[in-house]
Order: structure tokens, then C-alpha cells, then sequence
């Protein structure tokens, strides 16, 4: 799928990876999270081999949050206890304040004890993704991944996320993959993957 591809994630950096439709962004996904092995190279954190390191261990490090972000069919809250289930009350305010959940939380009569549905179909899109973030931030990840964070979102939406992601700049390690990189998106380094033919 690649050849001769090199990236560096330096930690604390925003890192944009930008390649059209068919250019292997997912592979690349799985192949950061040791879900697949290349099959020449390897893949280094602090200059050791994630294959010397468990997997479980090395994917603790992560937080994901895909281009559909699956909910299960529970509370918003329990939605992150499902990620991390000894958090207080405080930690998950302070989430919801920087995702901006709390801005759409505050509408419903249920508050976090809203239902989100199969698949959080009882909220919209945008809400999912806020959600989505929340969640892979209550695990306090060193290294966060985002497959296409805007794509079909709302305006208003996009802009509640890219907020979010700029909030975090300089304090995580930041992996954003999409086929167009918003200009909004504070990025230190941007790498441009192509098509392989």
C-alpha cells in the first residue's frame, strides 16, 4: 500500500496527514495502532519497536476517534464510563466543558442522562463526534488519532471541534487524517500522502 513512507510524530504536535479517497489513510490507522504489521520498516515510539512492546499496553497510549464514531445505546454519561469507569463527576464536566457536550447536554430535559440511541442515532452527527471526543479524552491518552473530525458536520459543529482540537494543542500528541485539512486546524506539520498506482 506504501512505499518509502516515513513520518515522524513528534510528541505534543499537531501532525495534519493529508491523502485523497484510496490513498491508504485507514490502513495507515491500523497500521499506527498495531492493528496491522508492515510488511518492510517498522514502527517506533521512542526509539523501540512496538512489537517488543504488549499490545495492550502500547494501545492504552491511544485515543480514536474514527470518521463514524459508534455509541452505544446508554446514557451520555455512561457512554464515557464505558471508557473509563472510575472518573468523577468534576473530571467529566471538565470534558464535556472542553468538547462543548455541555452546550447541547444543557437542551435536553434528560441533561447526561439522555438516551443516545443505537448507534447515538437520537443525536445529530455533530453531537456524536463532541461525544466521541469526550470519551477518547476521559482515558487522558498521550497520543490522539482523528479519522476526518469534520467531515459532514454543521458549521457550527466543525467549529465546536476544531476549537477543541486547537484547545489541545501543545498538550497532546495530535494525529489528524482527513482528504481536505481545514485551515482552522492549528497544525504544526502537515504530510501528504498520494495514491499508490
Amino acid at each position: 500500500m506504501f512505499k518509502n513512507l516515513n513520518i515522524d510524530f513528534i510528541k505534543n504536535k499537531t501532525t495534519v496527514i493529508v491523502g485523497p479517497s484510496g490513498s491508504g489513510k485507514s490502513t495507515l490507522i491500523d497500521i499506527i495502532l498495531k492493528f496491522r504489521t508492515p510488511d518492510k520498516g517498522g514502527i517506533y515510539l521512542d526509539n523501540t519497536n512496538i512489537n517488543k512492546i504488549k499490545s495492550n499496553d502500547f494501545r492504552s497510549l491511544f485515543g480514536y476517534v474514527p470518521q463514524d464514531p459508534f455509541l452505544f445505546n446508554e446514557t451520555i454519561k455512561n457512554n464515557i464510563f464505558w471508557a473509563k469507569d472510575k472518573i468523577s463527576k468534576k473530571d467529566i464536566d471538565v470534558l464535556f466543558e472542553e468538547t462543548f457536550c455541555d452546550e447541547f447536554i444543557e437542551n435536553f430535559k434528560e441533561k447526561e442522562k439522555k438516551i443516545v440511541g443505537e448507534r447515538g442515532l437520537n443525536i445529530s452527527g455533530g453531537q456524536r463526534q463532541r461525544l466521541a471526543l469526550a470519551r477518547a479524552l476521559a482515558t487522558e491518552p498521550k497520543i490522539l488519532i482523528l479519522d476526518e473530525p469534520t467531515s459532514s458536520l454543521d458549521k457550527i459543529s466543525k467549529n465546536h471541534i476544531l476549537n477543541s482540537l486547537n484547545s489541545l494543542k501543545g498538550k497532546i500528541t495530535l494525529i489528524i487524517i482527513t482528504h481536505n485539512p481545514d485551515k482552522l486546524i492549528k497544525y504544526d506539520k502537515i504530510v501528504k500522502i498520494k495514491k499508490f498506482k
